[in-house]
């Protein structure tokens, strides 16, 4: 979602879903899976509208502001761990930036820990196509990464 606080708000509004259908769920043992497409559902509909808010609002930004930044100093362990943090904000903006059906896949499994049986079950796809659209979203994260030069010896 970009952000923990919309992440909450989508998970919130999940579960609430879950609950007021949860009649219609045929499968008991398929409830992990059924509650997953409800998040992924709703993570795509709230996209949709962000994507449609920032397109209306940005006619309204104001040319002559001027953002300052402050410069701190830093003792070396922060800065380690600071540079670990920026590294972990660069790869998950990189995977938003992902087409959809490969940035799902990414979510579910390095972040969601499922295995790609779980992921092909939830998204209703052959295991062997869960695996190569990982596969090519490593490969497209790989090619972003180079192309905004960064190495992985520098973090």
């Amino acid at each position: 979602m970009g952000n923990e606080q919309d992440a909450k708000d989508v998970c919130q509004n999940a579960f609430i879903k879950a609950y007021n259908n949860v009649k219609k769920l045929k499968n008991e043992t398929s409830f992990s899976g059924w509650i997953y497409k409800i998040a992924i559902n709703l993570c795509k509909d709230e996209l949709k509208k962000k994507k449609k808010a920032i397109h209306t609002n940005i006619d309204n930004i104001n040319n002559n502001e001027f953002v300052y930044e402050e410069v701190i100093t830093v003792n070396p362990k922060c800065e380690e761990n600071i540079m670990k943090e920026d590294m972990q904000n660069i790869i998950k903006r990189t995977i938003l930036n992902l087409p959809e059906e490969q940035k799902i896949i990414v979510i579910l499994k390095e972040y969601q820990g499922l295995k790609f049986k779980e992921i092909a079950e939830i998204l209703n796809i052959p295991e062997n196509t869960a695996k190569s659209r990982m596969y090519y979203a490593l490969k497209n994260i790989k090619n972003i990464l180079e192309k905004q030069n960064f190495d992985k010896e520098v973090y």
